[in-house]
């Protein structure tokens, strides 16, 4: 999600605080919805995944649980699945709803921003149990200076332990050069995000992006 002022494109980060202290959360996360639908088909193409960032407040709206529902439902015939990008702090706060919810609507979950404050090992432990966990995305303050403080290499390489033992799939958030990723792959981690692979692109664009890094169905989605 970005928005358009004239020639730049401003990141999320820069506006979703005020999308919440304005009541839009919910709106906005539902106009991703709409896009989601609208590009099914480009979507089906790949057969890969689709992960969606979703606010605790739209979890707690019917009417975008009855959209989330429509949404997977569609992609389905597209042969897309859809699942939940949630951070540590929501899943804390909301964990009752997205049980009832990750059942309901068969989706997973990614856990976001991984290691940023509110890790908890048992709640790992507690989704994996539940089997609604699929991946965690480690957080960018963990990744971006990894190479520069070996601290930071032995927390990843513990949660990298971590998921290998629960046989979940790690995501590096802030993958900015080569250097991390070496660094990366000798900690085991499986998947990158960020700079060295591709700024943000417009949805037409992405079959050039996953043309680039081998374009083929992932074995396990």
């Amino acid at each position: 999600m970005r928005v358009r002022d004239g020639g730049k494109i401003i990141p999320a980060g820069y506006f979703v605080n005020e999308l919440y202290e304005n009541n839009l959360s919910v709106e906005c996360d539902l106009k991703v919805l709409d896009k989601l639908r609208e590009y099914r088909e480009i979507l089906g193409k790949f057969r890969y995944p689709v992960y969606i960032n979703v606010s605790h407040r739209a979890l707690g709206s019917a009417l975008y649980r009855n959209e989330l529902r429509k949404t997977i439902n569609l992609l389905a015939e597209s042969n897309v699945k859809v699942n939940i990008e949630i951070t540590e702090q929501v899943l804390f706060e909301n964990f009752k709803i997205l049980e009832m919810a990750s059942r309901e609507f068969n989706f997973l979950i990614a856990i976001d921003d991984f290691g940023s404050g509110y890790s908890s090992f048992k709640l790992v432990s507690e989704l994996v149990k539940r089997r609604m966990v699929s991946a965690i995305k480690i957080d960018g303050s963990l990744v971006k200076n990894i190479a520069y403080d070996e601290n930071l290499s032995r927390i990843v390489s513990l949660i990298s332990f971590m998921a290998k033992v629960f046989r979940l799939k790690t995501i590096a958030e802030y993958v900015e050069n080569r250097e991390i990723v070496k660094i990366l792959e000798e900690l085991n981690i499986d998947n990158g995000q960020g700079y060295f692979f591709s700024k943000p692109v417009p949805i037409d664009k992405i079959e050039d992006i996953v043309n680039k890094f081998g374009g083929s169905c992932p074995p396990d989605r």
